[in-house]
């Protein structure tokens, strides 16, 4: 969203201030849980090991394509 559609107040404008990335703006994904006695630590580490690493990141969505999906079509 251009500047001049952000919230004028100082504290909004300083959230998206915080997040801003040259490369794709205040466009993110934020992953949120909710519960209960969850191992913080436990739940990171299994995420992290989801990420590529950057070899991988560097192959880009054409070699992505051909690799695996272990998840079902969606109907």
């Amino acid at each position: 969203m251009p500047p001049e559609h952000w919230p004028q107040d100082a504290e909004s404008a300083a959230l998206i201030r915080e997040k801003w990335d040259e490369r794709v703006g205040d466009a993110r994904q934020e992953l949120v849980l909710i519960g209960m006695n969850m191992d913080e630590a436990a739940l990171r580490a299994q995420f992290d090991a989801c990420l590529l690493t950057d070899k991988e990141m560097a192959q880009g969505p054409e070699t992505w394509a051909t690799w695996h999906n272990p998840f079902p079509n969606w109907p």
